[in-house]
């Protein structure tokens, strides 16, 4: 890493859908703007994962068994206000914004490609984009702990 260049952000994927979890490394780590450091198939997995590995961000699905994204990121934020972007499959299971407050100013992405079902770029994109602003967010925030309380 040369002067002036910034690590890339450290993500922590928890989504139930191996391919999912796939996909999403892949677009991330090409951007070569973050390093997938784990990967989680539930809430639960994912919390203790969070704990363990302290990520910048993490991309949280909304649906999963033994413990759902929404307990999840409720659980985490107890502990923690790292930065969450919820992935998910339709905008109306992501009404992050009523709970906002609890959630601790969380933003989603819908797990939607492009008319190309080929074409990933749309989804990487605007997950990178929602990532990093997550990210500059937290780090503009006085109350910004990560988890390098816990």
């Amino acid at each position: 890493m040369g002067p002036g260049l910034t690590p890339p952000l450290r993500v922590l994927i928890v989504d139930d859908s191996p391919f999912m979890r796939r996909v999403i490394r892949l677009l991330l780590e090409k951007s070569g703007r973050f390093e997938v450091v784990g990967e989680a198939a539930d809430g639960s997995d994912g919390l203790d994962m969070a704990r363990a590995l302290r990520p910048d961000v993490i991309t949280l699905d909304w649906h999963m068994p033994r413990l759902d994204g929404r307990e999840m990121l409720k659980r985490l934020r107890v502990e923690s206000n790292v930065p969450v972007v919820m992935v998910s499959s339709l905008p109306v299971e992501v009404d992050i914004h009523a709970d906002e407050t609890a959630l601790g100013g969380v933003d989603s992405v819908i797990k939607g490609f492009s008319e190309n079902p080929l074409d990933l770029s749309v989804f990487a994109e605007e997950l990178a984009r929602k990532l990093i602003q997550s990210w500059e967010a937290a780090r503009q925030r006085e109350d910004f702990s990560g988890l390098s309380s816990i």
